[in-house]
This record gives structure tokens, sequence and C-alpha cells, in this order.
């Protein structure tokens, strides 16, 4: 989330840019010289391209609904996914598991992960609850997704959600492809976008989109996070954090000038005095490709 800095920040970036020969833009703002190269390299071009087609959407025959009301917390996903006999696993529901009670009601059994509460701020009997973060290793405070999904009845749907600040990298590098494959609906809060233009960080962004569309999963839903930062990079708008939703390649189609009308209908904003994030380079980018 933006947040507001001090007078000292303020000042402090004042110098430590002017002697560096920032640029100071119309708006009275700082940004440095590497952020301005950031800005209109054109060698970024092949990272962001592989990272616009693996979020932008498909099109599906599959009846999109929004899960666990509006704005920051509630997530889109094919509404016959959410019945009795699917499980699910949650990561990071902190003061709002909306989601993870409309599933439950509807007779989805699962488990909720989060390290920053001792319980969830809502109970339902077919939902657990674990304290611990989830990660590329298992011990007592961490624990992996793959051994997570051991817990699941493997006859039935998969639906993993992980809005876990980050830590989304790393838990899914740590997966097989195979494991990644049997995952029905991946739900995912995709934190530090921007961080593509990272030689090591953007390496493994990179690596786990790769692996996400090697594993037959593609994005049927993605939308910008309102409120948070975007950056312009290689001269593309991408925004720090987006919500997407990928299912089996098998459930998707062509996309169609209809879906993207549908897709519009179920967006969202995170932050409701904000205004929405314009993202149609990605939403149309299956459409014109």
């Amino acid at each position: 989330m933006i947040k507001r800095k001090s007078y000292l920040i303020k000042v402090l970036s004042l110098f430590l840019f002017k002697e560096r020969s920032a640029v100071r833009n119309r708006f009275d703002s700082l940004f440095s010289p590497r952020e301005y190269k950031l800005k209109v390299t054109p060698l970024l071009e092949g990272k962001i391209q592989t990272l616009i087609s693996v979020i932008a959407p498909k099109g599906t025959n599959l009846k999109l609904k929004r899960f666990g009301g509006l704005g920051d917390g509630s997530y889109v996903l094919p509404q016959k996914y959410v019945t009795k006999g699917t499980y699910l696993i949650s990561g990071g529901i902190e003061n709002n598991n909306e989601l993870e009670m409309s599933f439950a009601k509807r007779g989805v059994r699962g488990i909720q992960i989060d390290n920053s509460i001792n319980q969830p701020p809502k109970s339902h009997k077919n939902l657990e609850f674990r304290k611990a973060t989830i990660s590329d290793s298992d011990s007592q405070t961490e624990t992996t997704l793959s051994s997570l999904m051991k817990l699941s009845n493997s006859k039935g749907r998969l639906i993993v959600k992980l809005d876990i600040e980050g830590y989304e990298w790393k838990t899914l590098q740590a997966l097989t492809e195979n494991e990644l494959a049997s995952i029905d609906c991946l739900i995912l809060e995709l934190h530090n976008l921007s961080l593509i233009s990272d030689s090591e960080k953007g390496k493994e962004i990179l690596e786990v989109l790769e692996k996400i569309e090697a594993a037959g999963l593609r994005s049927i839903f993605c939308q910008a996070n309102n409120g948070c930062l975007t950056y312009v990079l290689g001269g593309t708008l991408i925004p720090d954090n987006m919500e997407v939703t990928f299912i089996k390649r098998e459930a998707t189609r062509r996309l169609r000038i209809s879906d993207l009308v549908l897709l519009k209908r179920l967006q969202s904003t995170n932050v409701l005095s904000h205004a929405p994030i314009n993202i149609l380079h990605f939403e149309t980018h299956h459409l014109i490709s």
C-alpha cells in the first residue's frame, strides 16, 4: 500500500537525489536517474511481454463470479468450482476471511494459513486454521504449499489462494510443475511486479510465471490493486500488485470482446476512494496478439 513520507524524509530525499542528478517532474516530485532509465529503456521489452502474456486473461465458457463481497480480499473464479467436494488452501487472510466463509457455506472444505493472527476473524466447521508462514520450507513456523496440498482430497477439485505479501514467488518456485498442474484454480495476489526490472528478483518472477504456464494453467481474470503504486518500465505501465485467477488450459478458449465486457463488470476496486488503474494493455493482449 502507498505510505505517506515524513517531512524529514522528503527533505533528505531532495538533497540525496539532487546530488545524483534526479529529474523533477511537473508535479514537483523527484525520481532518480535509474528510475528514468527504466522508464525509457527498450531492454526490458522481452521480460515485460512475458509478464503480460501470462497474466493477461484468456476466455472461458465457465460462468465467473466474484466471491467474498467487494473490495480487497474478494476474488473472481468459476462458480462451479465452489461446491462440495472442493478443497481450499487459503494463504493470507488477516482480518478478512469473507471469501473463505462464502466457500465454506457452499460445502467447500479446507485450511486457512496466516502468520499474523492467532485465529481467523470468522470460523466455520469446514475450515481449519493454522498460524504459520507459507514459504519454501517446512518448520515449526513455516509450511510449504506442497505439504498443505497433501491434506486435500485428491479426487476433488483443488483451489489455492495466495495473498502472502510477496512470499508467493518463493512458495510457487518450490513447487514442481506436476504439483502446480494438480491445482484446478490458482488465485494469486501478485506483489512487487515492478521488480521484474531487477536482475535477481526479476529472474525469479519470470521463472514462476513460466512454470505456471508450463503446468497448463491459464489466466481468466486480472485486475490491478489500485491501493498500490504503478511503474512505467520500458514504456509500459506495470502495476506493482495484481489479482490474477488461473484455471486449467482445457477450460479456456480464445478471448472474445464479450469476455472483456464481462471482466469489466467483475472488477472491483481494492480502495473505494481511489480511481481504478487502467490495464487495457493486459486485458486485450490475447485479443490482439
